[in-house]
């Protein structure tokens, strides 16, 4: 889960970061801050994202790192939520991976993400061989791809279903 979880945040950031404006524009298409706010809170979720990538790394900030993933997480599905009883379906989630309008399938997706995440909050900090090491990392990186090949699938179904409409 962590390798999981580290490689999401990872992926997100870098994706963040090649076009910060870009990402702006979905932290404000939103509407759930004032403006003034925007270029702020896209630099905090930014920077949040990089220290729980950074905290997934070291094992003595798992625990940190992963209840701030959690959160963030489920701050994400909640803003989400808000703009589809809104009817606000029409904007790019601005996750990181394929162009994906919101939908109640992305919030259950981060609701999935979570309960990936819980199991591993709650897990002790061991010291494992290399072997386990091995395991544990190709387990969360075989996770991140059968991720990234749903969320294209995902993807592709939403849009087909907007172009039969």
């Amino acid at each position: 889960a962590t390798t999981f979880l580290l490689l999401l945040f990872v992926i997100s950031v870098l994706h963040k970061l090649s076009d910060v404006t870009h990402f702006s524009g979905y932290v404000m298409n939103y509407d759930l801050l004032p403006e003034a706010w925007i270029k702020p809170v896209t630099y905090l979720l930014i920077s949040i994202e990089i220290m729980i990538s950074l905290g997934l790394m070291i094992p003595a900030f798992n625990t940190v790192a992963m209840s701030t993933a959690i959160l963030l997480l489920l701050g994400y599905a909640i803003a989400m939520l808000i703009n589809i009883r809104r009817g606000n379906t029409q904007i790019e989630c601005g996750c990181g991976g394929p162009v994906m309008y919101l939908s109640y399938d992305l919030v259950l997706r981060n609701c999935l993400l979570v309960l990936i995440a819980i199991p591993a909050l709650f897990s002790p900090v061991t010291n494992i061989n290399m072997l386990d090491t091995f395991i544990a990392v190709s387990c969360g990186a075989l996770l991140f791809l059968m991720f990234t090949i749903a969320e294209k699938l995902l993807a592709n179904f939403h849009h087909s279903h907007h172009l039969n409409r």
